[in-house]
Order: C-alpha cells, then structure tokens, then sequence
C-alpha cells in the first residue's frame, strides 16, 4: 500500500503560496528598489501620461481647447494652491484678529486699574479744608454727646 504524507502537500503548497507574489507586491517591491532620481522620473512619466490621457479624453469628447492638457493639470494645481493660500490668509487674519482683541483688552484693564489707583490716591491724601471742618463738628459732636 502507498504511503501518502499529507503534511509533505501541505508544506508544498504553502511554500508555493509564498513564492506567488501578487502583481501590486511585485509592484510595491520594484518601487522600493528604485533610487530616488528614478522614482522622481516615474513620477514626472505618470504626470505626462496623466496629462496625454486628458488631452486624448478631450479630443475624444470633442472638447478641443487651446490650452494643452498639461496646461490645464497645472492650472487645476494652481488652484488647489490658491486655495490653500487663502485659507493660510484667513487663518493669519483670525489670528491677527485676536492679537487685535486681546491688545483691546489689555488697554481697558489698564484704564481701568489707572481710575482705579487714581481713586485709591485721591481717598489716600490729606483731608482738605472742607473735610476739615466736618471732622471738627463730629469732633464737637461727640464731646457734647459723648
């Protein structure tokens, strides 16, 4: 009778498994393996065929255009970038905007403390003639009442 080892398939089909890779891994692992002037000019090939099939998309749809396709990706770029300036802009601006609120503040409270030390001071100095005199009839009060 034969002998059949199942664990010896079993070992042999992972093994086979393992040594399948998948076109995205192969694809992954050929990228990781580049220098880095050959993964920029990957990326400027993608770019370029990205900006022919555009042009080819447009031509197809009977868009004709005088802006090339390249030219349109760029401005769609400028765009984005535009974009994000403003919204920089508007940040910078809250920003300042605050700074602006938070100035305002300070110089209320100082004017604030300033009438309130100017009060402070004012309670603080010499009677003068007026409250002189007052102090003296409740002087003469209350020796005549006690």
């Amino acid at each position: 009778m034969k002998k059949f080892n199942w664990f010896k398939k079993k070992e042999k089909q992972n093994k086979e498994e393992t040594t399948d890779m998948s076109t995205l891994d192969q694809v992954k692992k050929a990228y990781a393996d580049l220098s880095e002037e050959d993964k920029k000019s990957f990326h400027q090939s993608l770019k370029d065929r990205v900006d022919e099939n555009v042009g080819e998309q447009e031509h197809l749809d009977g868009d004709r255009d005088s802006q090339t396709a390249k030219d349109r990706v760029d401005e769609a770029e400028g765009e984005k970038r535009a974009i994000e300036e403003r919204r920089e802009d508007r940040h910078e601006e809250r920003q300042n905007d605050r700074a602006d609120n938070h100035e305002d503040r300070i110089e209320t409270l100082s004017k604030r403390v300033d009438e309130l030390f100017n009060k402070i001071e004012a309670l603080t100095k010499k009677p003068t003639e007026a409250d002189k005199s007052e102090t003296e009839e409740l002087d003469k009060i209350t020796k005549k009442w006690g």
